[in-house]
């Protein structure tokens, strides 16, 4: 430090990032990391509660639709009457992938731009 009252900031972690993304969209409920090889969410944020049985639900379909091997796939977008959620796989190894719920009426052109920009935050 240069000898001024400064304040040191400590980085954001993960969960951090995910509040942060949640809080500046209010088309987002829900924002989460899954490990798509215990096929289970790492962290969340979200506006209410949300069962854990429910965000592993979304995890397993994550880890299900990028399939064992994860191919070569980066993204899947599952659209529902009740939610619309967009799924990047993060990394070099492919192993981890934020998960995005958004509300039913979202562009989804809009939420899968908003969700890929996301994820520099979580491969930094």
């Amino acid at each position: 430090m240069n000898g001024q009252n400064a304040i040191e900031f400590a980085p954001m972690g993960d969960q951090d990032h995910l509040a942060s993304l949640r809080l500046a969209h209010s088309e987002i409920d829900c924002a989460m990391l899954s490990d798509l090889r215990a096929r289970t969410v790492l962290r969340a944020s979200s506006h209410i509660d949300q069962p854990q049985e429910l965000l592993d639900e979304l995890g397993r379909a994550a880890a299900m639709f990028f399939g064992d091997r994860f191919g070569d796939r980066c993204e899947f977008c599952l659209v529902t009457p009740s939610r619309t959620l967009v799924a990047r796989r993060l990394g070099a190894d492919g192993d981890t992938a934020l998960l995005v719920v958004f509300a039913p009426d979202v562009d989804l052109g809009w939420a899968r731009t908003t969700t890929a920009e996301a994820c520099g935050y979580f491969e930094s």
